[in-house]
């Protein structure tokens, strides 16, 4: 091997040494960026539900389940505003996600006549 061809090789060697090392501080970076991403939603995710938590035990009062029947024109955000108490949801879309979990309705679809258990305080 002469002294060019030697020289090549190490160039190549460097070259594939730095690629590598590039591609271990990008999954490094990417890696901490996804703890991150996570570590913020979780920690939303806590923050949220507790200031539901504060709002419930401020105003201690019994939550039950009613059942209601779809009328014509109703949609969730209506229902929210006639049934829902302010005191203890942040807002209606907090009301309006409890109803779709509580009913397993996936959209914000729902139809006339249908029966939907939502919650209420007394």
């Amino acid at each position: 091997m002469n002294r060019t061809e030697r020289r090549r090789a190490s160039y190549i060697r460097e070259q594939k040494r730095r690629k590598a090392r590039m591609t271990r501080i990008r999954t490094v970076i990417s890696l901490c960026l996804l703890v991150l991403f996570f570590a913020g939603l979780s920690s939303m995710r806590v923050n949220a539900g507790s200031d539901l938590d504060a709002k419930v035990e401020e105003k201690s009062a019994t939550k039950v389940y009613t059942s209601y029947t779809v009328c014509q024109g109703d949609t969730l955000y209506s229902i929210a505003k006639d049934n829902c108490d302010l005191k203890y949801y942040n807002d209606y879309e907090d009301y309006i996600i409890e109803i779709k979990d509580i009913n397993h309705i996936s959209s914000g679809k729902i139809y006339y006549g249908r029966s939907l258990t939502i919650p209420r305080y007394i």
